[in-house]
């Protein structure tokens, strides 16, 4: 739903405010992107518990959304997107391994940027090979 709303936000803003977007597009070349990547992973690290939009990163970065996808690509091997789930995945995994009494999965998910829980707990259990809440029983026992 985010995504359909950022998407539909850069088409009302290229629509009432061209001139606001020709900045990132002028500058949509490859060339400098290596430290426009380097200000996006920072970002992205910074925020990592917050949404973050195609929109956020293009501004971070001054490059047009293309131009930073195939930065990004070069750079990390995967898109933004991927690279902040994989990213967002150990921290919530660090956090359920460091859990009290008072922990539960569904607010790691939450504090970790993860918005639908059964979408969490499947990429979850596809990177790490266990649920979440395997980890976190594991976690309280020893």
């Amino acid at each position: 739903m985010l995504s359909l709303d950022d998407t539909l936000y850069r088409i009302l803003a290229v629509m009432l405010a061209p001139e606001a977007l020709a900045p990132a597009f002028a500058r949509g070349s490859t060339s400098g992107s290596s430290a426009a990547i380097g200000s996006v992973t920072e970002y992205i690290v910074g925020h990592l518990d917050q949404p973050i939009t195609l929109s956020d990163l293009e501004r971070v970065s001054g490059l047009a959304a293309r131009t930073l996808q195939i930065a990004f690509r070069r750079a990390h091997g995967c898109s933004p997107r991927e690279w902040m789930r994989r990213r967002r995945l150990v921290m919530a995994r660090d956090r359920l391994l460091a859990a009290d009494e008072t922990t539960t999965v569904a607010r790691v998910a939450l504090a970790c940027g993860f918005s639908r829980l059964n979408g969490f707990a499947a990429a979850y259990e596809q990177r790490f090979g266990e649920l979440p809440s395997a980890t976190l029983t594991r976690a309280r026992r020893g």
